[in-house]
């Protein structure tokens, strides 16, 4: 079959291979991004896990105490970050509540 014939199909036949075609192809798309990647992305985080657990396993016990307060430290500093977030949030929220009343009054 020639291109010219499925984008622009003469009789029934050609019709049903372009559709055929086009099924073809949404199922392959489909596949793609519903089923591969996500494999993919969860084999990814899969093997970062493991990592970490095997830094874990390698940490020598006079090593605890250093490597529990680097955790401590990254919870800490993952937290302000979190608490930042929410504050430019409702100071955004805030602000916008504020322009739409402003607007309001002048409308």
């Amino acid at each position: 079959m020639k291109l010219s014939q499925i984008l622009k199909p003469e009789n029934e036949e050609d019709k049903k291979q372009q559709q055929l075609l086009i099924i073809l192809l949404l199922m392959g798309a489909g596949y793609y991004f519903l089923v591969y990647l996500p494999q993919e992305e969860i084999k990814k985080l899969e093997m970062e896990i493991q990592t970490d657990i095997n830094k874990l396993k390698d940490i020598k016990s006079q090593e605890y105490s250093s490597h529990l307060t680097k955790l401590q430290m990254e919870q800490i500093r993952y937290g302000q970050e979190l608490l930042e977030e929410t504050q430019r949030d409702t100071e955004e929220k805030k602000r916008k509540a504020e322009e739409a009343a402003k607007n309001k009054k002048l409308h």
